[in-house]
């Protein structure tokens, strides 16, 4: 009786368990093309760097990264053979769409809920050995530079039964894509170039780190490490300067409280003049540093702009220290001689240089 009762059930349940093995085996080998079809993208495009990858856990982990453009994302997830969930904000995720056509399509999972839910969540995913991916900042950087971190994925891996590792890492070379903010918050379809200097720099992972702002120093670290690597591909700030004005043209690029305001245009013929100027009338070929002590202005750019064109290096004082420390930098930083307006002169007239 038993033998029969086995056999109508297993004859019963056969297609089911067909059915789950091909469902299985459709599942990984449709997300391995997936995983395969983001990284031609990302290689054809913007061939990307990784710097340390191997410093991620095979284990639960909390990835933590600063956030640069729409494909962040798409990005990390084409990276690891692993499903990899991100907890993405409710602006970022009603506002990015590329993120929520990749959700549904299974490259990785989102999270976009907030407070006890979301934590629940995490710690759970965390809890049986999954990768979770945060972004402190909140939402994309509008300049490319990072933006201070939240706290509130410390409180992820509070309280679990093992450590939970936490992953710096940091996302560079992006920024000023098609899809960053470097041209407001519409996307360009056209990129103004195929190849872009995009990489990822992995950090060692630190466990119950005391603040945020410890891990967003690491994830700085770690940017300027990386880019030190990439150093002979980066542009040099003043070819990056000109660029800039030339790319402004007759828009506004520079104002100040003083109602002055000057188009990219107008603000390097005016940094070439003073950078003439200063070569032949002020400063000699040799002095290398030179000190400012010019008040926070579209003059004072002009004057730091002027310097760094003519291969200088400013020293950018600050009127409020008093005479005894501004001499101390002066000599510290080796400065001969101090470029300032009366103005400043009238309104401090206690300052004296040695």
């Amino acid at each position: 009786m038993l033998k029969v009762a086995a056999l109508i059930l297993s004859s019963v349940a056969a297609p089911f368990v067909k059915t789950f093995v091909i469902f299985s085996l459709f599942s990984v080998a449709l997300f391995s093309l997936r995983r395969a079809f983001s990284r031609l993208f990302f290689f054809l495009v913007y061939r990307p760097q990784f710097f340390d990858v191997d410093r991620v856990p095979e284990g639960a982990a909390l990835l933590v990264v600063n956030s640069v453009g729409y494909l962040d994302e798409l990005l990390i997830a084409s990276r690891f053979k692993r499903r990899v969930t991100f907890v993405v904000s409710p602006e970022k995720s009603r506002r990015c769409f590329p993120v929520e056509v990749a959700r549904r399509f299974g490259f990785f999972d989102v999270l976009s809920e907030t407070g006890d839910a979301l934590r629940s969540r995490v710690r759970q995913i965390l809890a049986d050995g999954g990768l979770v991916c945060v972004f402190p900042e909140g939402d994309m950087t509008r300049s490319g530079r990072l933006k201070p971190f939240n706290d509130e994925f410390l409180s992820f891996v509070e309280g679990a039964a093992q450590p939970i590792p936490i992953v710096p890492f940091f996302i560079g070379g992006f920024f000023g894509s098609a899809f960053t903010f470097a041209d407001g918050a519409k996307m360009r379809w056209r990129p103004k170039r195929l190849e872009e200097r995009l990489f990822l720099a992995f950090g060692s992972p630190v466990f119950a780190p005391t603040t945020a702002q410890k891990v967003e120093q690491t994830v700085a670290e770690l940017g300027f490490d990386a880019g030190e690597r990439t150093n002979r591909r980066l542009q040099a700030p003043q070819r990056r300067l000109i660029d800039v004005c030339r790319a402004s043209g007759g828009r506004l690029l520079v104002a100040d409280g003083t109602g002055v305001e000057l188009s990219g245009r107008s603000f390097l013929i005016r940094t070439l003049v003073a950078r003439r100027f200063l070569r032949r009338k002020v400063l000699e070929r040799n002095e290398k540093n030179v000190g400012l002590l010019l008040p926070t202005s579209v003059g004072g750019c002009i004057a730091n702009a002027a310097l760094a064109l003519d291969r200088r290096v400013a020293v950018n004082l600050n009127y409020t220290f008093g005479s005894e420390v501004l001499n101390y930098c002066c000599r510290l930083a080796e400065v001969r001689r101090i470029l300032t307006t009366r103005k400043v002169l009238e309104r401090f007239p206690n300052l004296k240089f040695d």
